[in-house]
């Protein structure tokens, strides 16, 4: 949503028989007031948190030959690490940068700090000019035009609408709508809290079990049929996929065991056992296995010779066949 439908939106939430403002210039009264809430929620969110990751962003910027500094542009907040090249510099604090480096020399900068003017200084002059890399956090920023956007994931933009609520609430004196806002507001904010403490590209990691990721995770999966039915008239029916990734998880697990130490204890303790203890029925009804599929493969690779599942030529008839005429002897 944009800044006009932010205020649009707060319209509707407080219920007053009104679209909204047109335009989000040029109001006074109670829409003027509409535009002022949300600009102000939105100013407040950003200020919640120094390092919300949608705030976070990548400069850079030149630090010429015979200078130690560089003017940065004025959104951004702070400076969470700085590079030259392939490799990072060293920060530190101001205080100890200015005592460790009352005069500046010429070389290749390692060091850098912020002056409390928020220049960007090094400990050293480069002889040439050298391309700098900084990450940083941005400068809260105010929505001017009707077409500005909050700069956080659009799931997230009724975070504004929410706080905004909470300020026409206190302003209408509506408590039961400004507890209404400040819960929602309190759970959106949570789901968008700082998430640098996690691999985003490894979340299935088992050290995230039992964090407070997990828990939000397994909660909304837990009941994401029901919500889906509720919210969307939606039935998610296990059919296909579960059967594919079963199949391959379980002779995962299988294989490993199989080809180690375990040998064929690995199925009949890992499978056959468990089959029987559970009642699943297609230890006995092997077609319902694939048994039948499984033969097909094998007699087109052994033919006649194929130690089958099913049918006449199956393992265990092969096996009497074999043993048919001989005489077998207990041996005390």
């Amino acid at each position: 949503m944009n800044f006009l439908a932010l205020c649009q939106r707060l319209v509707q939430e407080t219920g007053i028989a009104d679209d909204g403002p047109a335009l989000v210039t040029g109001q006074i009264g109670d829409m003027g007031r509409v535009v002022n809430w949300i600009n102000d929620a939105w100013l407040k969110i950003q200020s919640t948190r120094a390092d919300w990751n949608w705030m976070w962003s990548t400069g850079t910027g030149t630090l010429t030959a015979g200078t130690n500094t560089i003017t940065l542009p004025t959104t951004v907040e702070t400076i969470q690490r700085v590079s030259i090249g392939q490799g990072y510099l060293q920060s530190s604090s101001y205080s100890s940068f200015a005592d460790a480096y009352r005069v500046i020399q010429d070389g290749d900068p390692n060091v850098w700090s912020v002056q409390p003017d928020g220049v960007l200084v090094f400990n050293a002059k480069p002889t040439a000019n050298k391309s700098v890399t900084y990450e940083s956090y941005a400068t809260p920023s105010a929505m001017v035009n009707g077409t500005d956007a909050p700069a956080m994931p659009e799931r997230y933009h009724m975070l504004v609408v929410y706080e905004a609520l909470r300020s026409y609430s206190q302003f209408d004196e509506a408590p039961e709508l400004e507890k209404k806002a400040f819960l929602y507001y309190e759970e959106m904010l949570a789901e968008g809290e700082n998430m640098t403490a996690y691999d985003r590209n490894n979340l299935m990691a088992a050290e995230y079990d039992g964090s407070e990721l997990c828990h939000r995770a397994d909660e909304k999966i837990r009941t994401f049929q029901k919500d889906a039915a509720k919210e969307a008239g939606v039935f998610h029916h296990l059919i296909t996929l579960p059967t594919y990734h079963t199949t391959a998880l379980h002779m995962n697990d299988l294989t490993k065991g199989y080809f180690s130490e375990e040998g064929m204890l690995a199925y009949v303790e890992g499978v056959q056992r468990q089959e029987i203890r559970k009642g699943v029925s297609c230890v006995k009804h092997q077609r319902m296995a694939g048994s039948d599929l499984g033969d097909d493969h094998k007699s087109f690779f052994a033919g006649e010779k194929a130690l089958k599942a099913g049918g006449e030529k199956n393992t265990s008839n092969q096996f009497n066949e074999k043993m048919a005429g001989k005489k077998l002897e207990l041996v005390s």
